[in-house]
């Protein structure tokens, strides 16, 4: 905000383009909805709530920064949601300012821009992705960071530490990006900013947040970050050769061409000689490519390498600005955001429990007060399902399938759960919990909805439940109970 005042015309021009952008993007493309699979959303739903033990892998930055408006707003998805999405369109803000006093205005305006309309930030923006705070946290350390390093910046080190510290509290993979933190103040005040008092404040309060999230860690490999592959050369291999089969997979979206446009690659090839600009985006980019997919190739890449994409769009926006010296800049400035922008058609992830949980959002609300909602406990992770639901609405009863004797009258959410099967089930007949209630009533649908069949790789619909490409989730009243 200090420096917001120091803008002169042109600055404030980009600023505006890139924030409206960013905001306008958002607001018409977000998804809206519960992201990760196997109920892990659920999970991180009620993770912020403060109810449940967070593993130490996350630590407690989830829930100390969502808190306080869950406490304002209450206990429901939507504030997740809602939150995910401000700091999502902060993101592309924090870049343009980082890439500002690193590179220039030219190379911040393309950062900013691109990043505004790359398909990976816009897909995940409204989400409960934990990785969508941690990358605008560490934009906006970076930005700080590097106004540290030049007169005046004792603020800016302040911000930039706690900025960095806070950001481990949430998802460990910000530790990854804490060297190309380290690196910005260098690269933005030179040899100078050794001598100025905001670097060395970053170190300290970044220091001591870090260090009290390194107490708590689990070891390197229990998490996404599996540094024993870099002993295996036919992961080296691998990684350029990009693939969606099997856990673990070295696919990176930057490589993809669903995801990223050829645009940006020939942009970062553009950065080779741009000298010292370009340092904390390599560091960047160097750090994070160990970030794998843990379970499902396509989902785990796009959450895990969010916090990866600024520095490939920082190097690609040094490039291209050197590439534009001495051009007219503004058609082929169009040009590149239309081009990064073309993605959005072809980078999206539209899975079954997506469409689920718009369902959920719209019909449990409207179940009348006292009924009684049975669902799928079965699953790992189960319960947290059952306090979603409860927070959608209150005013139901909430039981698990496989408890007591289904009654006449009660309700049965038949969810996407009761439909899936895991690659080592056998084939035919629905999970327990479901198949029970289904055996001993009748059920007569309530609302139903179809939803496209589509799952992670390590689930499947039963072909039976298929038509058309869809499979029919619904509420659905239990009679003749035997």
């Amino acid at each position: 905000l200090r420096e917001a005042g120091r803008l002169d015309r042109e600055g404030w021009r980009d600023l505006l383009l890139v924030a409206s952008l960013s905001v306008g993007v958002r607001l018409w493309l977000s998804p809206w909805t519960l992201f990760n699979g196997a109920m892990a959303a659920y999970e991180k739903i009620v993770y912020s709530w403060g109810f449940w033990d967070v593993p130490t892998l996350y630590g407690d930055g989830w829930a100390a920064w969502l808190g306080p408006l869950h406490a304002v707003f209450g206990l429901h998805p939507d504030v997740n949601l809602g939150a995910n999405l401000a700091v999502a369109a902060l993101a592309p803000v924090a870049l343009w300012s980082a890439l500002r006093q690193l590179a220039g205005p030219g190379a911040a305006r393309l950062g900013g821009l691109w990043l505004a309309v790359l398909p990976l930030a816009v897909a995940l923006s409204a989400t409960e992705v934990m990785t969508v705070p941690v990358l605008t946290l560490s934009l906006v350390a970076m930005a700080a960071a590097a106004r540290s390093g030049l007169p005046g910046g004792t603020a800016a080190g302040a911000l930039a530490g706690l900025a960095a510290g806070f950001s481990t509290h949430v998802r460990p993979e910000a530790l990854l990006l804490l060297p190309a933190i380290a690196v910005a103040p260098l690269v933005a005040g030179g040899r100078r900013a050794v001598g100025r008092a905001g670097p060395w404040l970053a170190l300290v309060l970044g220091g001591v947040l870090v260090g009290l999230r390194l107490v708590e860690m689990p070891p390197p490999d229990a998490g996404p970050m599996r540094l024993t592959v870099f002993v295996d050369p036919s992961w080296w291999v691998a990684s350029l050769l990009p693939n969606f089969d099997g856990n673990l997979s070295p696919h990176h979206l930057f490589l993809d061409l669903r995801w990223t446009s050829p645009l940006l690659w020939w942009a970062v090839v553009q950065a080779r000689r741009a000298g010292r600009p370009v340092l904390p985006f390599v560091v960047g980019v160097a750090a994070t490519w160990m970030l794998l997919a843990k379970s499902w190739p396509l989902a785990d890449a796009m959450r895990l390498q969010l916090v990866a994409a600024p520095a490939w769009i920082g190097l690609a926006a040094v490039g291209a600005d050197r590439w534009l010296a001495g051009r007219r800049r503004l058609p082929w400035e169009l040009a590149g955001v239309g081009l990064v922008g073309l993605h959005l058609v072809t980078g999206r992830l539209d899975l079954a429990r997506h469409h689920e949980w718009r369902f959920l959002a719209r019909e449990i609300p409207e179940l009348p007060a006292g009924s009684v909602l049975r669902y799928d406990d079965t699953p790992h992770r189960s319960h947290t399902f059952a306090s979603v639901l409860l927070a959608l609405n209150p005013a139901i009863t909430v039981r698990g399938a496989s408890e007591g004797r289904p009654v006449d009258g009660e309700l049965l959410l038949r969810s996407v759960s009761c439909l899936e099967h895991a690659d080592e089930a056998e084939e035919g007949g629905a999970p327990p919990g479901c198949a029970r209630v289904e055996a001993a009533c009748r059920l007569v649908p309530v609302v139903e909805a179809d939803v496209p069949a589509r799952t992670d790789l390590d689930s499947r619909f039963d072909p039976v439940d298929v038509h058309d490409g869809s499979v029919t989730i619904g509420i659905h009243r239990l009679e003749d109970c035997r």
